[in-house]
């Protein structure tokens, strides 16, 4: 079914920042994502039953706030990629602000992660 101004996601360009043995990576499908917002780092720790637990701090280049949706999958030891455990999550970031983006494995043997970004409008 189409929506007469609705916002269509798969649409819109997006980066994904890949977490891989510690090693971060990004591809940006569209350079305006990459002048905007930087990638500052990336950990993990493990945390209750021994759940990896993400962050990713990025910061907004620009004077304006950019809204953005994200969400983490989670890369199992086998090189299985989970992408049902997590939702798609909406924030904003502040003109020159940094914020740290974070989650939580739903299985034990996630090592590695990727966090993909979409702008909001």
């Amino acid at each position: 079914m189409f929506c007469m101004g609705c916002s269509n996601l798969q649409d819109k360009p997006f980066s994904t920042i890949y977490y891989n043995q510690g090693n971060i990576s990004r591809t940006d499908s569209e350079r305006s994502m990459e002048k905007r917002i930087k990638t500052i780092s990336a950990t993990t720790s493990r945390v209750g039953n021994n759940l990896l637990h993400a962050q990713v701090k990025l910061q907004n280049v620009k004077s304006y706030s950019i809204p953005i949706r994200y969400k983490f999958s989670w890369i199992i030891d086998n090189g299985t990629i989970d992408d049902t455990s997590s939702t798609w999550k909406n924030d904003t970031i502040s003109g020159g602000q940094t914020i740290t983006l974070s989650d939580i494995a739903t299985d034990s043997k996630t090592n590695d992660f990727k966090l993909e970004l979409k702008p909001l409008k």
